[in-house]
């Protein structure tokens, strides 16, 4: 549930998850990969249902 929440947080507050996500000293790569992708590909998979 965290990458759920991660996310949630990005979109409402983006600023503040940001600098969040900035301070855990992650590599860019990990963050894009685990986050971002995720979103994305939730987003692809319910528009596919959706049309369906």
């Amino acid at each position: 549930m965290e990458l759920v929440s991660r996310i949630k947080s990005i979109l409402v507050s983006p600023k503040t998850e940001w600098q969040t996500i900035e301070a855990e000293n992650a590599p860019h790569a990990k963050v894009f990969t685990s986050y971002v992708v995720s979103a994305v590909l939730s987003f692809v998979l319910a528009a596919m249902l959706l049309v369906n």
